[in-house]
């Protein structure tokens, strides 16, 4: 009995720590189905959905890879600065950041406002645009002054 019980808890246990929830991933560092980044203020979430879609929600999606069915099962940020989600054939979307010449730190990071903001070294390099809450026009991203 004992030996079912421990066994039900670990294998839980793995299952719960597979699932990352943090606010942004670096270089080399991937996301599968499940994942998820979450705003600092809790309000905006990234998901990569079982059926393969990226999505940022708020209490609507506010923008999507259009991806889902496509087979996706990771998304890689990549040294080479792009953004890349792959299926078992290989790429299926990209963020279109690719610049193997630059270098530094690369951060995907979700943020209070609801952007996903791809940067490297602090400056950002791609920023998918929004829906109004899943209306239809386009949120712009609002520039620091």
């Amino acid at each position: 009995m004992c030996w079912l019980t421990c066994s039900y808890i670990f294998n839980f246990n793995l299952f719960v720590s597979r699932i990352m929830s943090k606010t942004s991933i670096s270089t080399h560092q991937e996301m599968r189905k499940g994942d998820y980044l979450l705003s600092t203020n809790g309000n905006y979430k990234a998901v990569f959905q079982e059926d393969g879609n990226f999505v940022i929600y708020t209490w609507a999606p506010l923008w999507f890879s259009e991806t889902n069915g496509k087979g996706g099962f990771r998304i890689v940020l990549q040294e080479d600065n792009n953004l890349v989600m792959y299926n078992r054939d290989g790429p299926v979307w990209a963020s279109n950041s690719y610049s193997p010449k630059e270098s530094g730190r690369m951060r995907l990071t979700m943020t209070d406002d609801g952007h996903l903001v791809l940067d490297r070294d602090g400056v950002e390099i791609w920023s998918p645009p929004l829906f109004d809450a899943g209306v239809g026009p386009v949120k712009e991203k609002s520039k620091a002054t």
